[in-house]
């Protein structure tokens, strides 16, 4: 990581997937014994104490057999970066804002509760009866210089190609998951009747199925918004009327927009409903 930060805009390490600007690093790593025991700081896990990470570099990679050894892809991508740095201020100044709201005393004493994960980012002390608040320079930037790097390491994989495919596969899968969860409701069912179930589990299926290909569909849409938010655009589309007789309301300039993109006709103006006619 610390080579890439170095070498993250040298033209020469340029790689491109899915119509994203990567840099890109290969190399090799493998797990050794270390040389001597050290002490176990808060930031180690307990397995890797008496493990050390190395690169061709070290004088103990040598002793690692070729089929133990991982490929490693080391990649820098800008715009994810700049977001993660976004992110990372907006939450600093919102934290930084709530504790000048509260008593001098208390924002120190409650400074890791109000702050949570970015407590290593933010030091408050009182001077002259003051609330004063310090960002830990080092901190934010060892965490910004680092923004938009990622690592993979791989067994079996050889190319930048493939591993990135591997890993959209996962990414999709995971998203999947997320939208059964969380846009689909995937709560417990509460019913105990077989046929309700497989029901059910059929129509949750069939959404998804639907709910991921309006995802992919949407990815090459020029306004990139989620699905959720175009729906919910097109849920605005109404009709209003009274017994068989019914007139569209007015349809936004967005929402042509979107049925154009999706190969869809706009509905008609009028219509007129025979019994049990229903519109969705």
């Amino acid at each position: 990581m610390s080579d890439m930060i170095k070498a993250k805009d040298r033209p020469d390490l340029r790689a491109v997937h899915d119509d994203m600007i990567y840099s890109m690093i290969e190399t090799s790593v493998a797990l050794v014994p270390k040389d001597s025991e050290v002490e176990l700081t808060d930031d180690d896990c307990k397995y890797t104490r008496k493990f050390d990470l190395v690169t061709p570099e070290d004088r103990r990679f040598g002793s690692v057999p070729d089929g133990k050894r991982m490929r490693t892809f080391i990649f820098y991508n800008r715009e994810y970066g700049d977001e993660d740095n976004r992110r990372l201020r907006l939450a600093l100044a919102g934290i930084e804002a709530k504790l000048k709201e509260m008593d001098p005393y208390t924002a120190v004493k409650k400074q890791g509760k109000v702050a949570g994960q970015y407590s290593k980012y933010i030091e408050c002390s009182i001077k002259d009866g003051k609330l004063v608040i310090k960002r830990k320079r080092n901190a934010v930037s060892f965490t910004m210089n680092r923004s938009g790097i990622s690592v993979m390491f791989t067994n079996g994989i050889d190319s930048w190609e493939s591993m990135m495919s591997c890993y959209d596969c996962r990414a999709q899968v995971e998203q999947a998951f997320g939208i059964l969860k969380n846009e689909l409701d995937g709560d417990k069912w509460k019913t105990f009747d077989p046929s309700s179930v497989r029901g059910r589990s059929l129509i949750k299926f069939v959404s998804l199925v639907l709910w991921c290909g309006f995802a992919t569909a949407l990815r090459s849409y020029e306004k990139r918004i989620p699905v959720t938010s175009a729906l919910q655009s097109l849920d605005n589309i109404m009709a209003a009327g009274n017994g068989n007789e019914w007139r569209l309301t007015e349809v936004a300039k967005k929402n042509k927009d979107l049925l154009k993109f999706l190969g869809l006709q706009e509905p008609q103006n009028r219509y007129y409903l025979k019994e049990h006619n229903v519109i969705r």
